[in-house]
C-alpha cells in the first residue's frame, strides 16, 4: 500500500496535521527556480478567451470595458474551499501587520479597481464613473491642511479614509478633507507596498517619478513633482539634497 501514500516527512506531517506531498530535489539548474515562481504566481483559471472578441463595436470604449468587466467576473472558477468559505463569511487570509498598497506609479502604468457589478450595470454607458476612490488620486491629494508637509507614504501608513464625521469638533476639523471627500483619521502604522520599478536606463525617470510620488509632499501630481526641472531625476536630487 506504500505506493499509493504521498511522499511525506515524519516531523512535517506531525507539525502541519493534515495532508503533505514533499520530495527532495537537488539540482542546480534554474529549473526548480522556474517552476516555483511560475506556479506560486500563475494566473487564476477563468474563461476569458473570446470575451475582447465578441465586444460590440458600436459600443464606446467605456461601455465595452465596463461589458468585458462583467463578463469576466462571471467566468472566474473558484475552488469549492474558496466557494465554502465566501458562503460562511470566513476571511481568505490574514496577517499581524496590516498592508496597504499604494499605486504610487506613473499615471499610464496605475491600476485601478473597478466598482461592483451591481454599480456597473446601473450606470449609464457613457459613465466613466467605474472605478473606486483611491488615496493616490483622490485622498492624498485632497488632505487636510493639517497635513500639508506629510509625505503621501506617511499619510497611507498611519491614516486612513473614513465617511463619517468623528464626534470631537476639534478632530473633525484638523482631519476633514478638501473637496468634500471626507475625514482622516489616524490608525495603527500599516506596512506600505509601492510599485517596483529597477533603476536602470529604460526606467530611470519613472524609478525617480515614484520616489518623489511617495516621498515628497504634493498637491498636483504634474506639477509637484518636478517643480521645474525638466526630469524627474534631477527634481529627485535636488529634493533629496535639500
Amino acid at each position: 500500500m506504500k505506493n499509493l501514500v504521498n511522499d511525506y516527512n515524519p516531523l512535517l506531517l506531525s507539525i502541519w496535521q493534515s495532508n503533505i506531498d514533499v520530495q527532495y530535489i537537488g539540482e542546480d539548474s534554474m529549473i526548480l527556480t522556474r517552476y516555483v515562481t511560475s506556479y506560486q504566481t500563475k494566473a487564476e483559471k477563468n474563461e476569458a478567451e473570446g470575451v475582447w472578441d465578441n465586444l460590440d463595436e458600436k459600443r464606446s470604449k467605456y461601455g465595452r470595458f465596463k461589458s468585458a468587466g462583467l463578463q469576466l467576473i462571471g467566468k472566474r472558477d473558484i475552488g469549492a474551499y474558496e466557494c465554502a468559505d465566501r458562503l460562511l463569511g470566513h476571511h481568505l487570509f490574514g496577517a499581524s501587520d496590516q498592508v496597504i498598497w499604494v499605486g504610487a506609479d506613473i499615471p499610464s502604468k496605475r491600476g485601478h479597481r473597478l466598482k461592483s457589478k451591481e454599480y456597473l450595470e446601473k450606470l449609464p454607458e457613457s459613465s466613466t464613473n467605474i472605478f473606486h476612490e483611491n488615496m493616490v488620486e483622490n485622498y492624498y491629494p485632497n488632505r487636510p491642511s493639517s497635513l500639508e508637509k506629510v509625505s503621501l507614504y506617511e499619510v497611507a501608513s498611519n491614516y486612513e479614509k473614513i465617511s463619517v464625521k468623528p464626534s470631537d469638533y476639534e478632530e473633525a476639523k484638523k482631519m476633514k478633507m478638501i473637496n468634500d471627500k471626507g475625514y482622516f483619521k489616524q490608525v495603527k502604522e500599516k506596512v506600505v507596498k509601492a510599485p517596483y520599478v529597477p533603476l536602470n536606463k529604460e526606467t530611470k525617470e519613472r524609478y525617480f517619478h515614484n520616489l518623489l510620488m511617495l516621498f515628497k509632499p504634493w498637491r498636483k501630481e504634474e506639477d509637484d513633482l518636478l517643480n521645474g526641472f525638466t526630469t524627474y531625476e534631477e527634481a529627485f536630487k535636488y529634493f533629496s539634497s535639500e
